[in-house]
């Protein structure tokens, strides 16, 4: 094939693979299985990223180096599309590795809270400098916003009840902003795209922000409450009246409002609603998310 050639096959090669080892984390982890011992075999750290190092070479991108960053930037589509795939399996591997740091019997250092940190805001910068050269407002920026927003609320979930001991990294914060971002960056891609052709992946992003807020709404500090315009098309005549009750105006006569505002479990459920019927996974994920409601209002009636 030529030296040109080989180069273009490793990077293919490697790109699959990435791709490959990548979707055997992402399963686990959007399933939940990832956080339950007992039902996930956890595997050794194979260091898959060190191994990879003598085929990824030059496309492969380091977080310490921005000048590597611009060049991509000014690559080949291809090379940037690489690039991407690459990026997206660091991050699946650094957000698995914390992970399972903190399953029973694994020692936990508490420093590697920090670094993961660290890296994942130089992966943030570096990334969408990248996508941001070809457009950020893609249907595959907005899926590569949730994934990372994704990849936080599940890092640092498990963390919420352990003191990390660093002024700057506070898991509960973390978790509730990346909650927050994921619904509002599934609206977005709702506004501009639909949601009737999304990754497969995004209705279990959705609904692990709607239970994480149905969480927080348990202990009384809910979301931020989402405000959907009148018109929008995941609410219909009945939710407006469950959702939203009628405005006033500065006269003091009744007004029908401009907008309705609704709580993030809810705006979660209606997200997922919308993607139902075209990928089965949603509507799962909305019953699953409807169920864990009507349990938590058992409860706290009980």
């Amino acid at each position: 094939m030529g030296e040109e050639g080989d180069v273009q096959y490793t990077r293919v090669r490697t790109s699959t693979y990435c791709g490959a080892v990548s979707l055997s984390r992402i399963l686990p982890l959007t399933t939940g299985q990832l956080f339950d011992a007992r039902s996930y075999e956890l595997q050794e750290d194979l260091s898959i990223l060190n191994h990879l190092s003598s085929d990824i070479g030059e496309t492969m991108v380091d977080n310490s180096s921005n000048s590597r960053f611009t060049a991509v930037t000014h690559s080949s589509p291809l090379l940037k599309y690489q690039t991407i795939m690459r990026m997206v399996f660091q991050l699946t591997e650094w957000v698995h590795k914390i992970i399972t740091s903190v399953q029973p019997g694994i020692q936990l250092d508490l420093n590697d809270v920090e670094v993961f940190y660290t890296k994942c805001l130089e992966w943030y910068e570096s990334m969408f400098a990248i996508l941001n050269s070809e457009g950020s407002r893609s249907p595959f920026a907005l899926f590569v916003h949730m994934y990372y927003h994704f990849g936080l609320l599940c890092a640092f979930r498990p963390f919420i009840s352990i003191p990390v001991g660093h002024p700057n990294i506070q898991p509960y914060d973390i978790c509730k902003q990346s909650a927050q971002s994921i619904l509002a960056l599934a609206q977005s891609y709702d506004d501009l795209f639909t949601l009737r052709r999304v990754s497969a992946l995004i209705p279990y992003f959705v609904c692990t922000s709607g239970l994480f807020s149905l969480a927080l709404e348990g202990e009384g500090s809910p979301l931020d409450n989402t405000h959907l315009r009148l018109g929008d098309p995941l609410i219909n005549t009945a939710q407006l009246q469950e959702y939203n009750s009628v405005a006033t105006s500065h006269y003091g006569y009744p007004t029908t409002p401009s907008y309705f505002e609704i709580s993030a479990t809810v705006h979660a459920s209606l997200l997922l609603a919308k993607m139902s019927s075209t990928h089965p996974a949603a509507s799962m994920a909305q019953k699953a998310l409807g169920e864990a409601n009507e349990e938590s209002d058992l409860e706290m009636r009980g």
